[in-house]
């Protein structure tokens, strides 16, 4: 390798030493600015979105920046096991952040940064205040068994998500089988709840509920 070789490799080094610096201490102390940039709507940012965009600063502090300093190459530093494991960490460190980004990348053009509720799934979600933007409003609610779905207007929510609906609607396997009128669903029986206005639930008119 010409001596200008390892020059320009710690140049790139300290280059994403430098970027990553610049990208985690934002992340971990200023996520609301970060997320402000990749979330593509600002109901999106929620405390789930925020905490995992700190924990992501932590990762790019201690798994990726700490290591590529430890690992910069000194003048004279010529050990074949050392430029081995260096090697090596700088592949695995390559391919983690490509893949990564890619992902992010993949969220991104489908709609969804990534970092929303709709991409993490083990999030849970408190989906009584959008329960209650709801009330008055048109709704189809899909129970956990038997394709069994109720159409009405919400009337109430309770502070356990029980629900009350008016003017109620029976459909089993897509079929309408009558009017029961005031209907009162206990929450756990609930599967999803569907907004007739769309624009009015978390993006795609769906509520999922947990219990």
């Amino acid at each position: 390798m010409s001596s200008s070789g390892p020059r320009l490799f710690r140049s790139a080094l300290l280059f994403e030493i430098t970027a990553n610096s610049i990208g985690f201490l934002p992340a971990i102390f200023a996520p609301e600015t970060v997320l402000s940039f990749l979330l593509k709507s600002p109901a999106m940012m929620t405390p789930a979105t925020k905490s995992l965009m700190q924990w992501f600063g932590v990762l790019i502090a201690t798994g990726f920046t700490l290591p590529l300093i430890l690992c910069y190459p000194q003048p004279g530093s010529a050990n074949v096991d050392i430029v081995a494991w260096r090697r090596l960490t700088y592949l695995m460190f390559g391919a983690g952040e490509m893949g990564l980004g890619a992902m992010m990348l993949v969220h991104w053009m489908q709609g969804d940064s990534g970092l929303s509720e709709n991409a993490l799934l083990f999030t849970p979600l408190n989906p009584r205040p959008m329960l209650q933007a709801l009330v008055n409003d048109e709704v189809r609610i899909r129970l956990k068994w038997n394709q069994t779905e109720y159409t009405g207007r919400l009337v109430s929510v309770d502070s356990y998500m029980n629900i009350q609906l008016s003017g109620t609607e029976e459909w089993i396997g897509g079929k309408n089988t009558g009017v029961l009128g005031q209907v009162l669903i206990r929450c756990n029986n609930v599967l999803w709840i569907s907004a007739k206005n769309q624009d009015k639930a978390n993006g795609n008119g769906d509520i999922k509920m947990e219990g």
